[in-house]
């Protein structure tokens, strides 16, 4: 029939109201995207069965378990490659949702170690360091907690961190007008020069970091990644202080 797609819009969007309680038309965009592609995950699913993994998992657990014993676990090395295949790509033995966690971690550890191999001449060290210069060259004259607060560090580990900083002449902190007990930071002159140097070096960064993607690769991977940002953020800065269970139930679309 003529409106058979939008007939079945329609029956998805009702069966989105019941479950969901909600008319949020963001969340029933991903709500759909995991109804409709539900199908092609069960079969995946069904084509890695536990048999299948099994022996992999046992493997696995066994040789993280020898390793987690040795008495100098810096000397410790696999006996056969298998035991290094298991162990380098545990990731593959995981349920999707850990596994995906589990990438984007090691992602954030190779991009880390990368980042040290750039500012290698420099006196920032890491990219934190660069996230919080840029965000006080950004905002003019925040103060510490909000530092601490938009770059998603604790507070003690922000101010030791601007401490630092603070030593090395890139930025100079004073007394808040308005409240005493805070204290705001601004970039020095000294902090604007170590910035352009660390950009040009983060430039050569990305290059290594998204390796061989396509163009197309790059751009769907970077609208995921955004959509996981935005999602995140507002966590992070609207339910931080809900226990994980409660953050789950109120944000996270049950499949």
């Amino acid at each position: 029939m003529k409106y058979d797609h939008l007939i079945q819009l329609l029956s998805y969007w009702q069966e989105f109201e019941e479950s969901e309680h909600s008319q949020d038309m963001k969340r029933f965009s991903i709500w759909l995207s995991r109804r409709t592609s539900h199908a092609a995950e069960a079969h995946i699913q069904a084509v890695r069965t536990a048999e299948e993994l099994q022996p992999a998992r046992e493997r696995l657990l066994r040789n993280l378990s020898e390793a987690a014993s040795e008495q100098e676990p810096k000397n410790f090395s696999f006996s056969d490659e298998q035991k290094r295949e298991d162990v380098l790509h545990y990731y593959r033995h995981l349920p999707l949702n850990a596994r995906i966690s589990a990438l984007l971690t090691r992602m954030h550890r190779f991009a880390s170690f990368y980042t040290k191999k750039a500012f290698h001449d420099l006196e920032i060290t890491n990219v934190n360091e660069f996230s919080i210069l840029a965000c006080i060259q950004g905002l003019g004259t925040p103060t510490k907690t909000e530092v601490a607060h938009f770059n998603l560090l604790e507070k003690t580990t922000g101010t030791e961190m601007m401490k630092r900083l603070i030593k090395l002449g890139f930025i100079e902190e004073f007394d808040d007008e308005n409240d005493k007990r805070s204290k705001r930071v601004k970039i020095t002159a000294r902090g604007n020069n170590i910035m352009e140097t660390a950009v040009q070096q983060l430039w050569e960064l990305s290059e290594i970091v998204v390796g061989n993607l396509s163009d197309d690769q790059k751009h769907e991977l970077s609208s995921m990644l955004e959509e996981l940002n935005d999602f995140h953020s507002s966590i992070y800065f609207n339910d931080s202080a809900l226990p994980l269970g409660e953050i789950i139930a109120k944000n996270v679309l049950q499949s």
